[in-house]
């Protein structure tokens, strides 16, 4: 009994109760700010406003968008309070639903067999959730130093980077901690959130599935009407899964593709084909090897012509990757040339402090003349470190010579935190581009029985 665990789900159902938390601490704060707005708006309250940045909305502007944020919020927060998370469900065939399992819940039965999600699963959720975290610490760095001058675009932003994070993270918590358990009761199919319980007697079929049929069938059409036989755009790629379903059709369980071949997902199709548990000799003609192709009788992989990356089927998303790629590049080259262009062409003046703001992070108005012109004023962005900037300190100034008023200040952040973050996200984006590449150019693989294999199993 070694191997039989409890459905307890108690680290779930703490999840979801912190997400609810937060979600309503973050909806609380939306409602104080509106209504502080509101009063300094309307009301006649002597509530003070803060000064709006060069590039703030307007007030009524800014507690429209406020509203927008509360209502989405309160919608997502429903949504997870509906989520099943931390629930043990147990399919009824008799009402054809999900009925949750009450405690005291029972010990699963020692499995047979157990699947696990595939390695290409766990890696491409994991580049994701990758992702999802640097653009979050990037937007939550650049808000930190922009919150005073764009308060409403900051926590648009951190609400928005957030929720994708969120989301990241269930989908790769789902992915990694997913164990779906072969036993003779039936399938259970589990994960850090929640436990699904498909006893046999509920198994009607199970078949693949291809989830861009109707999208294949498009462009297969579109072709056989286009005069050339091609539409230009890349045929869409499989994405085939195997499904279990219900007598009424309701899919109860769906499986990667790749599993097809292991040991566990051979035993699971002869139990849902036959109807009955495979023999001991079924058993030992399909011995547990993990490689794809086992366990399917004979046959061979084929794997099909490869495409070159440049080629017309590949036009659409090629071009499709590029528009989605230049325009990071492109930040990022010009905020990195305008940085390295002040620090090593521009030229150089020594300026002097004339006014500080106050508040947690204050900016500087830098007083500099440059040679032969008028004394010109520039204003820094608020940070921390300018509090112990006092007035009347000297700074050094960088500034164009054929428009002098287009100037920097010697700090690290005002130079060069803008190509820091446009370049991560960069590198986020063309790491997606490549791995986009390579999908395109590695050739399909199917598992094709062979003709005596065929003929004795009709």
């Amino acid at each position: 009994m070694s191997d039989t665990y409890r459905n307890d789900h108690h680290a779930a159902r703490t999840a979801k109760q912190g997400l609810l938390w937060l979600l309503g601490a973050a909806a609380l704060g939306l409602v104080w700010a509106m209504l502080r707005l509101a009063m300094g708006l309307w009301g006649g309250s002597q509530v003070p406003l803060p000064p709006p940045g060069p590039h703030a909305f307007a007030p009524e502007v800014n507690l429209f968008v406020l509203a927008l944020m509360l209502l989405a919020l309160l919608a997502l927060g429903r949504w997870f309070a509906r989520r099943p998370w931390g629930q043990v469900l147990r399919w009824n065939p008799s009402s054809a639903r999900w009925d949750a399992v009450s405690p005291p819940l029972p010990l699963d039965p020692v499995p047979r067999h157990r699947l696990v999600e595939p390695h290409e699963a766990r890696q491409g959720v994991g580049f994701w959730l990758a992702a999802a975290g640097l653009v979050f610490v990037i937007v939550l760095i650049a808000g930190v130093f922009s919150f005073e001058d764009v308060p409403l675009q900051v926590t648009g932003s951190l609400l928005v980077s957030g929720v994708v994070l969120v989301a990241a993270t269930v989908n790769a918590m789902n992915t990694w901690t997913r164990q779906i358990d072969i036993s003779d009761d039936g399938v259970l199919d589990r994960d850090f959130f929640n436990t699904r319980q498909v006893p046999w007697q509920a198994i009607d079929s199970m078949r693949l599935v291809d989830a861009n049929q109707s999208a294949q069938d498009q462009f297969e059409l579109s072709a056989r009407h286009a005069r050339t036989g091609t539409t230009g755009r890349m045929r869409p790629r499989a994405m085939k899964f195997w499904s279990l379903s219900a007598a009424n059709g309701q899919e109860l369980l769906g499986l990667p593709a790749q599993l097809q071949g292991s040991t566990g997902f051979e035993w699971l199709r002869q139990r849902v084909e036959s109807g009955r548990a495979p023999t001991a000799a079924m058993s030992a003609s399909t011995p547990a090897q993990p490689e794809l192709g086992r366990g399917l009788g004979s046959g061979s992989w084929q794997v099909g012509r490869r495409l070159p990356l440049f080629s017309r089927q590949h036009l659409a998303v090629l071009l499709g990757t590029a528009l989605m790629v230049t325009p990071f590049i492109l930040g990022a080259v010009w905020s990195s040339a305008s940085a390295l262009y002040y620090v090593w062409l521009a030229e150089e003046v020594q300026g002097t402090v004339v006014e500080k703001s106050e508040g947690a992070l204050p900016s500087l108005m830098v007083s500099y003349r440059p040679p032969n012109g008028q004394t010109l004023l520039l204003q820094t962005n608020g940070e921390a470190g300018h509090a112990q900037t006092p007035v009347g300190a000297s700074v050094r100034v960088y500034f164009d010579p054929q428009r002098p008023q287009d100037a920097k200040p010697d700090f690290w952040l005002e130079l060069w935190l803008i190509p820091l973050c446009l370049n991560a996200l960069a590198l986020v984006v063309l790491a997606a581009a490549t791995m986009i590449a390579r999908s395109l150019t590695s050739p399909p693989r199917q598992w094709v029985p062979s003709a005596v294999d065929s003929g004795s199993s009709a």
